[in-house]
């Protein structure tokens, strides 16, 4: 019995540690690439919240990108640009 008990935590860790979601996805730093990189499918499940922040940060960033040649950090995640622009946004007092 408790072999199967182990066996079935065990595989249960090993399912939710494969399982990507949206906000695991990873943003390519050039924006040029943004809709040739499959991101609709990890966007379409995020919050309405998540994808205003998302697109806030996207548009932030390509601007930003134009006029000075920073972009996405290499490995940005969604979860992450999503963090990001919060900090952003409490900090212009939006």
């Amino acid at each position: 019995m408790r072999k199967l008990v182990f066996t079935l935590v065990a595989a249960g860790l090993v399912l939710s540690a494969c399982s990507k979601g949206p906000k695991d996805t990873v943003l390519p730093s050039d924006p040029k690439q943004w809709s040739e990189s499959g991101l609709k499918d990890s966007i379409e499940k995020l919050s309405p919240d998540d994808r205003k922040l998302l697109g806030a940060y996207m548009i932030r960033m390509g601007i930003g990108g134009a006029l000075t040649g920073k972009t996405i950090p290499e490995g940005t995640t969604i979860g992450q640009a999503i963090e990001e622009e919060k900090k952003y946004e409490a900090g212009q007092g939006q």
